[in-house]
């Protein structure tokens, strides 16, 4: 359903509705980047270079922010999520590998899963799109190692505290692939950090 709905979409500018592509040369040039240095825990941007910073939440090896979700990401990731726009999922990872640089050999791309509901009412999950598209950018494995075993609310609006609390004990091994030795995981929004670091344990 997602891929016909794809189809019968006028095609037009998931960010600021110009009719063509699913993002106009603009908006893809528009993000924000995020100039070092970053944090090495939670990779936000820092004045000088730390370990970890007071913000960061986990114990993650290191995150890497491809670009502030400022200017037109909110409304790619939207067109995604919301509009159901798979397509923008391309659009999403060639800013990413624009970016950040490739895992090392070896490493395998690792979606945040979905639960059951959302995945039902979405129909995918986005960040297993945007993964694949990274993994035919970057020529790295995509597996699916990890479950979502609880469901929360809706993580966006919620503060750091609110989001840790709604992701502990949420996932869990149990997918179609085993955990690999290196795994980078994938997600469309990464702020606090909430997310990954439990995905991660």
């Amino acid at each position: 359903f997602g891929v016909l709905l794809d189809l019968l979409l006028p095609p037009a500018c998931a960010a600021c509705a110009l009719p063509g592509r699913p993002a106009c040369a603009e908006c893809r040039a528009a993000p924000e980047r995020l100039p070092p240095p970053w944090c090495g825990g939670c990779g936000a941007p820092v004045p000088v270079p730390l370990t970890r910073c007071a913000a960061c939440r986990g114990r993650i090896d290191g995150a890497r922010q491809a670009v502030a979700y400022a200017g037109p990401a909110p409304a790619l990731v939207g067109a995604l999520k919301d509009g159901r726009r798979r397509v923008v999922a391309e659009v999403l990872a060639g800013v990413i590998a624009a970016e950040v640089a490739a895992p090392p050999p070896g490493a395998v791309l690792v979606p945040v899963p979905l639960g059951p509901r959302r995945l039902r009412a979405r129909g995918f999950n986005q960040s297993l799109l945007i993964a694949r598209e990274l993994g035919r950018a970057w020529g790295r494995p995509v597996a699916e190692p990890l479950v979502r075993v609880r469901e929360g609310a809706d993580q966006r609006g919620a503060t750091a505290t609110a989001r840790a609390r709604q992701v502990a004990g949420a996932f869990a091994l149990g997918g179609p692939a085993p955990a690999p030795a290196c795994a980078w995981i994938v997600d469309d929004v990464h702020t606090t950090g909430a997310t990954p670091a439990p995905c991660a344990r």
